[in-house]
């Protein structure tokens, strides 16, 4: 089965990469620009660019659309102006902003043809739940309906470049015929099925039950395309989660002279991590899990290889580190300079690092979101408490006159590694 999974998904990619490179004349150039977040609400902020990468992977499959992103219009005109062949074909520019209201959730789309500045379509995606999966498929629906009148052949076309667009329809249609008869083989190979088909005669083989599973020829074929969609976003989505999983609140700061020395302040403060939990655990819900637990401690999901494809290099970056995050408290002064840095994170970290009267290393944090690897597993671990700590530093009072704000980012090991190298 993992063969035959993994021979077809090469042939799918094969044919949809051929299509992506030679577009046929009735296919457009699709344009997606990153989405406003209506109300600025923080804990949804990540869909800006998520909504976009949410459309790349639909669109990515859709036969006559070439898809790219942009985070600027300015960026596609100049890309337009550099490449004058693509001026000629058909571009349009997909739009979008959302805002959340209490349980429901409001995506305003626009389509817009690039050649005339004319806005060709609008849709307004209203979805009364807190659910990511159905929002990311009522948009993804919506959006298609936008693109697919777009698809159709302009009025002036001539009948060969209508004749060229049936000859590739007609291409794409028997590569997927063949892409499932190749499929049907395989699993008949490894023993999947028990039945045979009923006319073998057939170019496409007709559907055949799965002992316990239910699934045919076509369910296969759409799940195997899901599965290749999933395989990207998943690891976008962990870094994301990864990056900022918490709403951070920073109590009021009490200082106190350091005995014996006039000229030192020592600076207490408390931050208290609070785990974005719903968010988080909706956007974990929208990929296929083995499992979820929970205690009192924590709450646990498993992620497998068997469900959809976690690439290798996935694995290895988190058996590596880069899936945990350590708090860099920054201390910045008016111009934007580090004036002071504490740094949270193990010692054995940074036992070999040189300390200096502007940073500072602590061992008190310990991570609310865990994330592990297997073979070919992901565990990802949810504490179900949030964590309260006190920081204690003493600054000059020369360092402390030029402080004006605080900053707290969360960077990896290896991030840790980049941020000393360029000033420490």
């Amino acid at each position: 089965m993992k063969n035959s999974i993994r021979i077809v998904s090469l042939l799918i990619l094969a044919f949809l990469t051929a299509g992506a490179q030679n577009p046929s004349p009735s296919g457009i150039n699709l344009f997606i620009l990153s989405f406003d977040n209506f109300r600025s609400d923080p804990e949804t902020e990540w869909l800006k660019e998520g909504f976009v990468d949410f459309l790349m992977d639909y669109f990515r499959f859709k036969p006559g659309v070439t898809v790219q992103r942009t985070t600027r219009i300015e960026a596609t005109l100049d890309q337009l102006d550099k490449r004058p062949e693509l001026k000629k074909e058909r571009n349009f520019i997909l739009t979008g902003n959302f805002q959340r209201i209490n349980e429901q959730f409001e995506v305003n789309l626009q389509l817009t043809d690039i050649n005339t500045w004319k806005t060709t379509e609008q849709q307004k995606v209203v979805v009364k739940t807190t659910d990511l999966a159905k929002i990311i498929e009522a948009v993804n629906q919506a959006a298609a309906g936008l693109i697919d009148p777009a698809l159709k052949p302009p009025e002036n076309e001539d009948a060969a470049t209508a004749a060229q667009i049936a000859r590739e329809m007609e291409s794409f249609r028997e590569t997927t015929a063949a892409t499932k008869k190749i499929a049907f083989a395989l699993d008949q190979l490894s023993g999947l099925y028990s039945e045979k088909p009923t006319r073998a005669s057939q170019p496409v083989p007709q559907p055949v039950r799965v002992p316990n599973a239910g699934v045919n020829a076509t369910d296969f074929s759409r799940r195997l395309g899901e599965s290749l969609s999933q395989s990207a976003t998943f690891e976008e989505i962990l870094r994301r989660i990864v990056a900022n999983p918490y709403q951070i609140e920073i109590g009021d700061p009490e200082f106190r002279r350091v005995t014996l020395n006039d000229e030192l302040i020592r600076m207490a403060f408390v931050v208290r991590f609070t785990l974005n939990r719903e968010l988080i655990q909706d956007m974990l819900s929208t990929f296929s899990y083995n499992y979820k637990a929970k205690s009192d401690q924590y709450t646990e999901y498993l992620f497998s290889g068997d469900r959809f494809i976690i690439p290798e290099n996935l694995l290895r970056s988190i058996s590596q580190g880069e899936f945990r995050a350590y708090p860099v408290i920054s201390f910045l002064t008016n111009e934007g300079a580090t004036a002071y840095s504490l740094i949270d994170v193990p010692i054995t970290f940074s036992r070999n690092i040189k300390p200096s009267p502007q940073l500072k290393f602590i061992a008190q944090y310990q991570p609310l979101v865990n994330v592990t690897a297997s073979v070919t597993n992901v565990k990802i671990q949810l504490n179900n408490t949030d964590a309260e700590i006190r920081y204690e530093i003493e600054l000059s009072r020369e360092q402390l006159a030029r402080i004006s704000q605080m900053n707290i980012t969360f960077l990896s090991e290896s991030g840790l590694v980049d941020y000393l190298g360029k000033g420490y």
